[in-house]
């Protein structure tokens, strides 16, 4: 896979840009503010060839951008062009995790705040959640302890280990421990790596669902039958995902299964 770009002419252009979207809704009398953080699937391969296209030449790349929380009052999307788990944060203003903590607590302030992310995206949607008191987080092959992961595809976070300012994030136990927040997990069973990032986490407010798959990230299909399951999982109310949680929290979920079940609870 290679390492990812983080130096060089076109990095630093791309870092000077703002690197988050907002977005307000003036049809909604909601006061929901969804944080949608882009992971380490941004683009690939990690190639500069690769990187300028997604960010400079033709696109202007964040994820979460056809997924959404319905009805939010406010949307904002947050990208980290390292792809090193938000150590450098998003841009040269807001580049650590507590500057972009800074940020996105005077963005939110008022709201009821959701966050949603994927691998990487899913690490910094948790912290984000805990320290912002979120009404719940969305991780998806999140990560929860940075000092279990394969330092030679993210050698920034090997570099950056013993800096307190990044160590303080590393493991997320006690921050997750200490949160009344709500974490609502999905990983895959056949993958070693997000088994072990399951384990180094013990908490009442985590909620985990185990797909029988080898798939990081969205370890179901997003969509079936023309129906965007993930769709229905983001927007299912609390109560029911926690009924989800207690059915499944046993259990290996086959997709088949559990996409029936979404389908049924989003339409009761």
């Amino acid at each position: 896979m290679g390492r990812s770009v983080y130096q060089g002419e076109s990095y630093d252009t791309v870092y000077a840009f703002d690197n988050y979207i907002i977005e307000e809704n003036e049809d909604s009398n909601g006061k929901i503010c969804v944080v949608y953080c882009s992971s380490s699937g941004l683009y690939f391969p990690n190639t500069e060839e690769e990187f300028i296209k997604a960010f400079i030449d033709k696109e202007d790349k964040f994820e979460w951008r056809n997924h959404r929380v319905n009805g939010a009052k406010k949307s904002i999307w947050i990208r980290d062009i390292t792809k090193e788990f938000y150590i450098r944060g998003i841009n040269k203003r807001i580049c650590t995790i507590d500057k972009l903590l800074d940020f996105l607590h005077g963005e939110t302030k008022g709201y009821d705040v959701i966050t949603v992310g994927s691998s990487g995206g899913g690490y910094i949607a948790t912290v984000i959640g805990c320290i912002l008191n979120a009404k719940r987080v969305f991780s998806f092959s999140g990560f929860f302890d940075l000092n279990i992961v394969d330092k030679d595809i993210w050698p920034l976070v090997a570099e950056c280990a013993q800096l307190p300012a990044c160590q303080k994030y590393y493991q997320l136990q006690e921050l997750v421990k200490s949160s009344d927040t709500i974490i609502f997990h999905f990983y895959s069973h056949h993958l070693k790596e997000d088994c072990l990032q399951v384990q180094s986490v013990e908490s009442d407010n985590v909620k985990k669902f185990c797909f029988d798959s080898s798939i990081h990230g969205i370890p179901f299909k997003k969509d079936w039958h023309r129906i965007s399951i993930l769709d229905r999982v983001l927007n299912l109310p609390e109560k029911k995902l926690l009924r989800l949680h207690m059915l499944y929290s046993a259990r290996i979920i086959s997709e088949w299964n559990w996409h029936w079940r979404v389908i049924f609870e989003s339409m009761k």
